[in-house]
């Protein structure tokens, strides 16, 4: 809830990303505790519902929702891309090539249809997309 009020509250720029930031940063704390709630945070209607199961992926990651968290890149706001990308990319750096390959193709295909270029968001794609191809 808090996310979304900044969201709304806030006009795009720098001081808003740093609350923002700050709300993910309180959310690492508890992601563990939140697992359980992952399937139930993912089919949220609540983008800080959404970004709470992003969160949950960042510190322990799932294969499982790899394509789900492509999927926030094109679907959701810069924020919530930048962290969905952010746990690909973590994925991405320690895991083998079947998983990178799965990786890889869940990127290219949330990257066609990406229609709002945002340059943070996107440089983490193209990170993923070097990393996969090591």
């Amino acid at each position: 809830a808090e996310y979304q009020g900044l969201s709304q509250a806030l006009p795009y720029g720098g001081e808003r990303t740093r609350k923002m930031s700050e709300v993910v940063a309180r959310m690492k704390k508890l992601a563990l505790a939140a697992k359980p709630y992952l399937p139930d945070l993912v089919k949220s209607n609540a983008p800080g519902e959404r970004l709470g199961g992003v969160i949950v992926l960042q510190m322990d990651f799932d294969p499982a929702y790899i394509d789900w968290l492509a999927d926030r890149l094109p679907e959701e706001s810069a924020f919530i891309g930048y962290q969905a990308a952010s746990a690909l990319l973590a994925r991405a750096r320690v895991t083998g090539p079947p998983e990178k390959a799965r990786i890889k193709a869940a990127i290219d295909a949330a990257a066609r249809r990406i229609t709002n270029p945002e340059q943070e968001r996107d440089a983490l794609v193209q990170e993923i997309l070097k990393e996969v191809s090591r």
